[in-house]
């Protein structure tokens, strides 16, 4: 309610103020932005402006700043804070700023054009906007066109100029009294049936005899036109042109009226918007109107979602933007499309109770929305609140630039910026190249925008006044702003503006200058405080003459003038006398408002008199300073030789009256001393620095600056007392920074690992000790700490030792085959990696090894027992080796035993058949052995244990699935 109650009484305010005619150049026109009224004619459309990097803004108090993307003099370095316009930094500046306006092409190619009372002028990437056969460079620069000196069309002066508008390619401008005239290097846009050129004025025409009269607002895009007339209907030509008739868009090179939007009012402001970029496979131009009625209408290409009517769809007749809620718009104050850049079309709408939305192309996050922000060609987005803003914002103006989008929100002195931040284009003073997605007022620079926060006020006074009259300010203002000022640095007070724009200070009965001192301004219209520096001062007439110089006695003395330096006339008294030094009075006339003044002539006497002077120095060598040409006493002469400030001189002071006597003065001059001091450092990054000695080892005190700073390397400089003859001295301390050691990586190690060893020595060159000592067992935290030499810090790491493991095996046989058969309680072995080794040669890599395949393949090669080397690798890297000696590695029953103690053969060895029961007979079929669940266990003996004699037995044997019989000899030889 509050926020309504605001808008309400703006528009009140305008309704009752008086326009401000554009043609006049005001310093700030105020209507713009969610301030503006209805007044068509009146609207300050550029008071701020944004290409695709690059911003410009017209300030409150008529100045103008630039910054971003190619906008330093050159034209080619990028200006990263707001430069302020002016012929300190842009030297080719000549006459007052009336206009500026820019244009882009989606890339690296952006130019300023700059509207002064001396005429055009321009700057940046030749062709982005004007031939760059009009053009000598990027920086810049004044232009002429086809012979005219200040570059507009034959017949216009600067100051005929109402409105200049520039896209890419193309300058429109409006005259004041209604005639439009392009410069494009576009056919269509010129408007004048397809003829002339890129290095000429055109006149827009209706048809080959009319041209377009009546124009109050041109604008367009950078192939289109699009004009309102002050009859309130609105007209376009250019490449693919609408009319809002149904109809689909063609070329028009001459200017055809449109079809109004069905139920419009009247029409406040027109924009438009192109999408020459294409990736949608559309090039045409987008409409837009604002009426009376507070709707926005919209007209023609809709391939991003631009014309916020909530779909993509190409409109051949007038549409209605429309709410989230999918609701008709009825409260809109002020419209911003990508007008300036002809690529990725967008709109931006403020409401009347300070709401935002934007809709269309989000390339890099232009307009603060989340689809396509991360692609280059945006993606559609209908109308709704970009992120970043909250419901308590309230936003005074907006700009759809031609990669970015600017707001100013009320109460801020920062502006907001959302898109693609490159080349300065935020005015941060940083180049950084990031995208913003999200509305940012922290980072963007302080600015103010004619219009968009508040109206700089404007001081008159009454000066000059009589001794003891009243002097007066009038000030100018929005009517209900408060100011605070102070009159001659007192105490601070208060003044509210009147209802009509003007009130007054008085400073009654004022004998002596005042001066009013305005500090503040609560803006009634933002209800937000801005700081001022406004200064102005009432004079009290106080005559002022010029001084007349000493005479010799009896020289001519001409008359004292009867009108003062500040125009007030009067009488001197007593009558002239060159013979005496004689005070003169002035008494005004009589009726005369001042006081009287008074001037003392000095006589002097002839050859008597000598010029008095204070002696000068001892200076230091080098001191500048310059002997006096006037005495204390008022004798004016000249010095020689020349002044000489590195060596003592004595000079001659002659006086130009013949009168007075010629003295000399001796100048000491002291030679300077450097002092010295005993250098200190290098030192390490955070080290303990005292004070640097404020005493030279000459003697010599002083001071140094800046403060010590152990950080970073820093130049300090010495500055002598000012009663010392010394140079200045510098003394650089080198501090260099912290090293981090650096290590190979060393974090997982394999338990029990005796190869491993925590290096002392860091991968870049640092010396140090770890603590505690490294546990190959478990896993820990050490802690490396530098020697006490180093300049770096200390560091830690984590090193895991993996669990322990281990690995066993069995054997058995097969169908004849002997196999070994790796076991792990620890570990899954099928994830492990396996290496067998025979005679220090891989053989195997798996889990279960065939021997009896082995053997038969390297019978030759091979010893029994069998000595086999098997490796285990776990998934972090860890191994285990063991030793399997196969001492038997055959499956088949042994048909000899030979039990003469020889570790060799000495029994009837069946374990690998696992046998459930073995029966020994002699040749004559008598059991002589028999045991259940045999293994190894009979050498040649019977049940009783006594030794059988050699010879061949015969034997019966359960296995697990079979039972056989054979015979096994027993041979006892003898070693």
């Amino acid at each position: 309610m509050k926020k309504l109650l605001y808008i309400f009484l703006l528009a009140l305010l305008f309704l009752s103020s008086t326009s401000i005619a554009q043609c006049g150049q005001p310093s700030c026109n105020p209507n713009t932005g969610i301030l503006s009224n209805d007044n068509a004619t009146d609207i300050a459309y550029d008071n701020m402006g944004s290409a695709f990097h690059s911003t410009y803004i017209k300030e409150p108090n008529g100045g103008w700043k630039v910054w971003g993307e190619f906008m330093a003099n050159n034209g080619a370095d990028n200006a990263l804070t707001p430069q302020t316009f002016n012929s300190t930094n842009y030297p080719a500046l000549t006459g007052s700023i009336y206009k500026m306006g820019m244009g882009s092409d989606f890339g690296l190619n952006v130019q300023l054009i700059v509207l002064t009372s001396d005429g055009l002028f321009v700057l940046g990437n030749e062709g982005a906007v004007i031939s760059d056969a009009l053009t000598s460079s990027s920086v810049f620069q004044k232009i002429s066109v086809n012979g005219k000196l200040d570059g507009l069309p034959t017949g216009v002066s600067p100051d005929d100029v109402k409105m200049m508008f520039v896209a890419n390619r193309t300058i429109t401008i409006t005259t004041c009294i209604g005639e439009v005239y392009v410069l494009s290097q576009y056919v269509n846009i010129r408007g004048n049936g397809g003829t002339g050129n890129a290095t000429q004025w055109s006149r827009v025409m209706v048809n080959a005899t009319t041209p377009l009269t009546d124009v109050i607002v041109a604008r367009g895009t950078s192939s289109v036109g699009f004009a309102l007339k002050s009859d309130g209907t609105i007209w376009t030509w250019g490449d693919d042109t609408y009319l809002g008739d149904g109809l689909n868009p063609i070329d028009r090179n001459f200017a055809a009226q449109m079809i109004l939007p069905v139920g419009i009012p009247g029409i406040k402001m027109i924009q438009a918007t192109n999408s020459n970029y294409n990736l949608f496979g559309s090039t045409r131009v987008s409409y837009f109107v604002v009426g009376f009625d507070k709707k926005v209408y919209s007209l023609g290409s809709n391939n991003y979602g631009q014309l916020g009517d909530r779909t993509s769809t190409n409109r051949t007749v007038w549409v209605n933007a429309k709410n989230p809620d999918n609701t008709i718009i009825t409260d809109a104050a002020w419209i911003s499309s990508n007008e300036h850049d002809e690529n990725l079309a967008a709109l931006a709408v403020i409401k009347t109770n300070g709401v935002i939305y934007t809709a269309g192309c989000n390339s890099f996050f232009m307009i603060g929305r989340t689809e396509g922000g991360d692609l280059i060609e945006g993606a559609i987005n209908y109308l709704d609140v970009p992120t970043g803003i909250t419901n308590s914002d309230f936003i005074t103006f907006v700009e759809v630039g031609g990669h970015t989008c600017a707001l100013i929100k009320q109460c801020y002195s920062r502006y907001g910026y959302v898109g693609h931040r490159v080349r300065g284009s935020i005015g941060d003073g940083t180049d950084v190249n990031e995208t913003i997605s999200s509305y940012d007022f922290t980072s963007p620079p302080e600015i103010a925008v004619c219009g968009a926060q508040y109206l700089q006020p404007v001081v008159t006074t009454n000066s000059p006044i009589c001794p003891g009259q009243d002097a007066i300010y009038t000030v100018t203002a929005t009517p209900g702003d408060i100011l605070t000022y102070n009159i001659n640095g007192g105490a601070s007070q208060t003044i509210t503006i009147a209802a009509s724009g003007t009130s007054q200070i008085i400073v009654p009965n004022a004998t002596t200058n005042q001066q009013i001192n305005f500090t503040q301004i609560f803006s009634i219209n933002t209800t937000c405080e801005y700081n001022l520096a406004i200064v102005s001062i009432v004079d009290v007439g106080i005559p002022v003459f010029t001084q007349v110089p000493p005479i010799c006695f009896g020289s001519t003395l001409n008359p004292l003038p009867l009108v003062s330096n500040n125009g007030i006339v009067g009488t001197w008294s007593p009558a002239i006398n060159n013979t005496q030094t004689t005070t003169y009075t002035f008494t005004p006339t009589s009726g005369v408002c001042s006081t009287t003044a008074t001037m003392t002539i000095t006589v002097f006497e002839i050859n008597t008199t000598v010029a008095n002077f204070a002696q000068v120095g001892p200076i230091c060598a080098g001191d500048t300073i310059a002997l006096p040409s006037v005495s204390t006493n008022g004798v004016i002469g000249s010095w020689s030789p020349s002044f000489d400030n590195t060596t003592t001189t004595t000079y001659t002071f002659t006086p130009n009256l013949q009168c007075v006597n010629p003295i000399q003065m001796t100048v000491v001059v002291n030679p300077k001393v450097t002092p010295q001091f005993t250098p200190v450092g290098p030192i390490c990054e955070g080290t303990n620095l005292p004070n640097l000695p404020t005493i030279s080892t000459e003697g010599i005190t002083g001071t140094w600056s800046p403060a010590i700073n152990t950080t970073t390397t820093t130049t300090y400089t010495f500055t002598p007392s000012s009663n010392w003859c010394a140079n200045l001295t510098q003394m650089t301390i080198v501090v260099n920074p912290k090293l981090t050691p650096l290590f190979p990586s060393f974090v997982t190690q394999c338990y029990g690992t005796t190869n491993f060893v925590l290096p002392t020595i860091s991968n870049n060159g640092i010396s140090g000790t770890w603590s505690p000592q490294f546990d190959n067992t478990q896993s820990g935290t050490y802690t490396f700490t530098p020697n006490s030499q180093e300049c770096a810090f200390g560091t830690s790491a984590q090193i895991q030792v993996f669990a322990d493991f281990n690995f066993d095996y069995t054997v058995f046989c097969q169908n004849n085959d002997f196999f070994i058969q790796l076991q792990s309680d620890d570990v899954d072995l099928s994830s492990t990696i396996i290496n067998w080794e025979y005679d220090n040669a891989t053989i195997f890599s798996d889990v279960l090894f065939n021997v009896s395949n082995f053997l038969d393949n390297n019978l030759s090669n091979v010893q029994i027992p069998l000595a086999l080397m098997v490796t285990v690798t776990d998934t972090n890297g860890c191994d285990k080796t063991k030793m399997i000696t196969v001492n038997n590695p055959f499956c088949s029953i042994p048909n000899v035993i030979t039990p003469n103690e020889d570790e060799y053969n000495n029994y009837f060895d069946l374990s690998l058949l696992k046998p459930k029961h073995l029966i020994i007979f002699n040749r004559w079929g008598k059991k002589v052995y028999e045991k259940d669940n045999y293994l190894n266990e009979w050498y040649g003996q019977n049940d009783s244990g006594g030794k059988l004699p050699e010879g061949v037995y015969f034997y019966l044997v359960e296995l697990p699935e079979e039972t056989k019989t054979g015979w096994i000899q027993i041979l006892r030889e003898e070693n």
